[in-house]
């Protein structure tokens, strides 16, 4: 099963946790979490008998007992934020800039002490702008409820799968539409992983998970479109600014999986899951796919909450944490929301289209180009500085869409002068960036400036 995949797992108790002091075990965080990653996998499938009556009912107890135990292992303010979340109630946690910054710093401190021989480390010398890029450093931390320590586990980990995933060549690259395969592009047409058109009560987006449409694919087409999903799910809600996504299985009539070798993966994308909902058929199949919830931490746990009966049943629960139950499926295979997914999969090719389109040549720069690397003193870039001091103080108290806006301004204008956004390709050719690109420059030149200040 999709979710199970995750939650049934040797190394369950390597995923993000409730942290405590770390003076002692920091420093070897790496070489426990590489080798829970490098497990041997056996080369036949798992073979799990159905469990006897016996099973079914200490396993059951062992589920209710692990649930009802899990806010107990919380401090007061984790459980509130835990019921808070289920329930999508999101109150607003206005975030200190200076502190922000501190936990940056911190996270990047402790990568230096535990990214020795990972693949972090290997992307760092194959492109560090790319794994220092401060907004997928910023979605890390606030997937990980700005927690340092848990953002910087998070990130060696998350380069760890997409090492193992996609290979080497795609370690420093954003996984798009194209890196999957014609198999892959089935399974994402058929909407096995959704996410939904509409939000919970509190806005955040469902990722459903509906396991009767997982027929035929293979395990590698199901972890790369879901590694792909996640990171697409991840990007929206750090864009929207919303508190991370409600994730729905719905394993109804679902048909026999084998296990993921890649059991940490939903705990490596950089999106906050604000909670977890398992519906099943009945007590058997609860033990037989999602026994493997009794190893999640606290933390997650807390999150957890099963829905067992028919559909109707497992609707009916669902309402009462926020989530919609007209577009749940109502049947075998049924998939209310596949138009709004193929409408989602349709706007995914265009933008892949517009990513490919190769690069225009700049054959050569002038001085009124903005050039990416290390050309601080050449005059388009002294202009550049130039125009965002003078709407340094403008950006430091506008919101982030108005941030956005005077980057944007401060692009168009180069732009309107005759100045390029430039970077040299791999063969050494000057080439002209994109906008988002060209924006993201402005941004980092601001806070950059807001660092010398």
């Amino acid at each position: 099963r999709v979710l199970t995949h995750a939650i049934r797992k040797p190394f369950a108790h390597q995923s993000p946790k409730p942290h405590t002091p770390r003076e002692n075990t920091q420093n070897n965080l790496s070489s426990t979490m590489i080798s829970a990653l490098n497990i041997q996998i056996p080369t036949e499938p798992l073979d799990l008998p159905p469990p006897t009556s016996g099973e079914v009912t200490r396993g059951k107890q062992d589920i209710d007992a692990e649930l009802a135990n899990s806010l107990e292992k919380l401090c007061l303010e984790e459980r509130e934020k835990a019921l808070f979340d289920l329930h999508g109630i999101c109150p607003n946690q206005n975030q200190d800039p200076l502190c922000q910054q501190k936990w940056l710093d911190t996270m990047k401190q402790q990568l230096g002490k535990i990214k020795h021989g990972t693949a972090y480390e290997l992307a760092e010398k194959l492109d560090f702008s790319y794994v220092s890029d401060h907004s997928m450093l910023d979605m890390f931390l606030k997937s990980s409820d700005c927690d340092p320590y848990e953002a910087a586990e998070k990130i060696i980990y998350f380069f760890e799968l997409k090492r193992q995933i996609f290979g080497v060549k795609k370690l420093v690259k954003d996984i798009t539409l194209d890196d999957l395969d014609e198999e892959d592009k089935d399974y994402l047409v058929k909407g096995t992983i959704q996410i939904l058109p509409f939000g919970d009560m509190s806005g955040r987006d469902i990722l459903m998970l509906q396991g009767s449409r997982n027929k035929g694919q293979s395990l590698q087409s199901e972890e790369r479109v879901t590694f792909y999903v996640g990171l697409e799910s991840a990007k929206r809600a750090y864009h929207s600014k919303t508190s991370g996504v409600t994730v729905v299985y719905f394993g109804l009539e679902a048909p026999e999986r084998e296990i993921s070798r890649h059991s940490g993966l939903w705990w490596s994308i950089p999106n906050r899951i604000a909670g977890i909902h398992l519906c099943t058929e009945n007590i058997e199949e609860l033990v037989r796919d999602c026994y493997g919830i009794t190893l999640f931490p606290a933390k997650s746990l807390a999150r957890t909450r099963l829905h067992i009966g028919s559909y109707a049943q497992c609707h009916d629960s669902l309402s009462a944490y926020g989530i919609p139950s007209h577009l749940l499926p109502v049947k075998c295979a049924d998939s209310p929301t596949i138009s709004h997914h193929l409408e989602w999969y349709k706007q995914l090719e265009e933008r892949s289209k517009e990513l490919s389109m190769p690069l225009p040549l700049a054959a050569g720069y002038n001085e009124k180009d903005v050039l990416f690397g290390h050309k601080r003193n050449h005059t388009g870039n002294v202009l550049m500085r130039k125009l965002v001091e003078m709407q340094k103080e403008a950006y430091d108290v506008s919101p982030k869409a108005g941030k956005v806006k005077l980057a944007r301004e401060i692009v168009d204008q180069i732009h309107s002068s005759g100045g390029r956004f430039l970077r040299r390709d791999e063969e050494g050719e000057w080439v002209q960036v994109s906008n988002d690109k060209a924006r993201d420059k402005v941004a980092h030149t601001f806070r950059n400036l807001r660092r010398s200040y």
